[in-house]
């Protein structure tokens, strides 16, 4: 049995199957950290939202351990699903947590990282966590995972748009694990082949 740290924005998100209408809750954080305690790892989560939205931590199974950052407001997504192919999806972006800020080593200060072995980062928006905040991490010299899907848009109003990971490789080099699909991948790397890709992503 492993320790794991998960970190990043706690979603609340309005899902559409037609007529039907669910709230939920999201983000990477919430279905790694459950997928992970499933399997029998120790887990700590670390999500960011908002004081007033407070009431979602108690989604979390009660053997997870969970030490919230509250900041501005929670990220808020709604997802439209036309049919029930999952993979049919339309999505907006109905509140952002951020507003420009990211979070800072201060408000980590208080987590252990020196007592895990893997280190998840699942940001939202490629501002939720600052390269300096993943350079203070390495410093424990631990595994660090990384989900990227946050580097590659951005909002605008209520619209999600596709962008350019510009800086990546300020992220990268305190990175072990990545979590990036093939198309972002071949994007990041300028290679068409995925073992192509993955040899030149070693490289960064």
């Amino acid at each position: 049995m492993g320790k794991v740290i998960l970190i990043g924005p706690l979603t609340k998100d309005v899902i559409r199957f037609g007529k039907t209408t669910l709230n939920s809750v999201g983000g990477s954080i919430y279905y790694a950290g459950e997928a992970f305690h499933k399997f029998g790892d120790s887990v700590t989560i670390v999500p960011f939202l908002s004081l007033e939205n407070k009431h979602l931590l108690r989604h979390f199974s009660n053997k997870i351990n969970v030490k919230p950052v509250y900041v501005e407001t929670t990220f808020n997504f709604e997802n439209i699903y036309p049919s029930h192919n999952v993979f049919n999806r339309r999505q907006r972006i109905l509140t952002t947590h951020s507003f420009g800020k990211g979070i800072t080593i201060k408000q980590l200060s208080n987590i252990n990282f020196g007592d895990a072995d893997l280190i998840f980062l699942g940001p939202q928006s490629h501002i939720d966590i600052p390269a300096e905040v993943i350079d203070y991490i390495n410093n424990y010299n631990k595994n660090i995972c990384l989900y990227t899907q946050g580097f590659f848009r951005s909002f605008t109003k209520d619209k999600i748009e596709e962008k350019k990971w510009d800086d990546d490789y300020k992220y990268l080099k305190n990175v072990k694990f990545l979590i990036i699909s093939e198309g972002k991948l071949n994007g990041l790397t300028k290679k068409k082949i995925i073992s192509e890709a993955r040899s030149e992503l070693v490289k960064m």
